[in-house]
């Protein structure tokens, strides 16, 4: 099963959290939550009451970028996604989801067992964002701010533009399979200089099949039993 766009979205606010209805389908599901913040980092993400996974984080100035993740994030209709920030009062909160089909189950981005990469960088136009994908036919996907100019980058050479938040920022994505695992770039162009984090995504592990030959003793090999189990 290929990966696959599910869902988009974006949304604003301010205060002491942050909560945006969004809704995921399909098989195989992640789902993305990119977050630009005035004052602080978020202290945890939500959805549908489920923790998300932090993977990176930008700070330039007064502007806090943060990326989460979730693996098999409930179907729920319009599931709640809460941002919170503790005590700490936002002046602004921007959050952009996106949400995927056909991605492993079992990815992580953690340890020596990571089956996929996350990288950041910054810099002037045009900025080419490079990642190594660990497995054949990933997708890509970023997270870029305009730290002065207030208006989102352009996408370039292996980006697609997916949502804009109103400050500046966007979440883009390579929209297909990338062959062969091995480096892989995003490049976005803009007015002054960009804040990027990225990371790459896993499709779903095909299930294998198993064929067991049983030889009943008291039958000739013609007649043996072909036995299909599925793992």
């Amino acid at each position: 099963m290929p990966i696959a766009r599910d869902n988009s979205s974006s949304g604003s606010g301010s205060g002491t959290s942050f909560t945006k209805a969004f809704t995921c389908a399909g098989a195989n599901r992640l789902v993305f939550v990119a977050l630009e913040s005035g004052n602080s980092f978020a202290t945890g993400v939500t959805y549908d009451g489920v923790a998300m996974t932090f993977i990176d984080s930008q700070i330039f100035g007064g502007h806090h970028w943060e990326l989460w993740y979730l693996i098999a994030p409930s179907t729920t209709t319009n599931a709640n996604i809460v941002a919170s920030y503790g005590a700490t009062s936002q002046s602004y909160i921007d959050m952009e989801v996106s949400s995927y089909t056909g991605v492993n189950q079992s990815m992580t981005y953690i340890g020596g067992g990571a089956t996929d990469n996350f990288t950041h960088t910054n810099g002037g136009s045009p900025l080419t964002t490079n990642i190594t994908t660990k497995a054949d036919n990933s997708w890509t996907f970023l997270f870029g701010a305009d730290v002065t100019s207030g208006t989102p980058p352009t996408a370039s050479t292996g980006s697609n533009q997916v949502t804009t938040a109103s400050d500046g920022a966007a979440v883009y994505d390579s929209n297909a399979a990338l062959s062969p695992a091995g480096s892989w770039g995003m490049t976005l162009t803009f007015a002054t200089t960009i804040y990027t984090i990225m990371a790459s995504f896993s499709p779903a592990v095909a299930a294998s099949t198993n064929t067991e030959w049983s030889h009943p003793t008291n039958q000739p090999s013609s007649h043996w039993n072909q036995n299909i189990g599925f793992a």
